[in-house]
C-alpha cells in the first residue's frame, strides 16, 4: 500500500472512529440520550406520587377545616384528651402508623458519558495506531512484478 493510501486509510479510520465514538458515547449520543429519557420517567413519576400526596393532604385539610369531630378524634391520636377523658391502655395492641411517604429527592442529572475531547483522543490515537500498523507490516506488496508473458 502506497505512503498516501496508508494516511488516508488512517484519517479514515480516525473519522469513523470518532464519528462512532461521538454517536454513542458523546454528550447527544444514543447512551446520554437513554440515561436522559430514564431521570425524565422518574421526574415525571416522583411528581405524579407528589400531587396523589398534595390531593390526599388536602382533602384531609379540608375535612378538618368542616369537621369538629375528626379534628377531636385526631388531637387524641396526638395524647390530647378532654378533661373528663381517660386513656385506656390495652396490653400488646400496636396503632397502625399512618405515615405518608414524601416523593423521592432526586439530584441532578449529571453526565456519564465520554466528553468530545477524550473521543478526540481516542479516535487520533486510532488513525496514528492504524497508520503505524500499515508502515510496518507494508510487506511486499509495494513491489508486486508484472509477469512476462511468454509468447512464443
Amino acid at each position: 500500500m502506497k505512503s498516501g493510501y496508508r494516511i488516508l486509510f488512517s484519517f479514515y479510520i480516525t473519522f469513523v472512529v470518532y464519528s462512532l465514538g461521538t454517536l454513542f458515547l458523546g454528550n447527544a449520543g444514543i447512551v446520554q440520550a437513554s440515561l436522559l429519557e430514564n431521570y425524565r420517567n422518574k421526574l415525571v413519576e416522583n411528581t405524579t406520587n407528589l400531587k396523589h400526596i398534595s390531593s390526599k393532604l388536602e382533602s384531609q385539610y379540608n375535612s378538618l377545616i368542616s369537621n369538629h369531630e375528626l379534628i377531636v378524634l385526631k388531637a387524641r391520636d396526638l395524647g390530647y384528651f378532654k378533661n373528663d377523658e381517660g386513656k385506656i391502655i390495652i396490653k400488646n395492641y400496636q396503632k397502625r402508623p399512618y405515615n405518608l411517604i414524601v416523593g423521592s429527592f432526586y439530584q441532578r442529572f449529571s453526565n456519564k458519558v465520554l466528553s468530545s475531547e477524550y473521543i478526540r483522543i481516542i479516535s487520533a490515537l486510532m488513525g496514528i495506531l492504524t497508520f503505524l500498523i500499515l508502515t510496518v507490516f507494508k510487506g511486499n506488496s509495494n513491489e508486486y512484478k508484472r509477469r512476462k508473458s511468454v509468447t512464443g
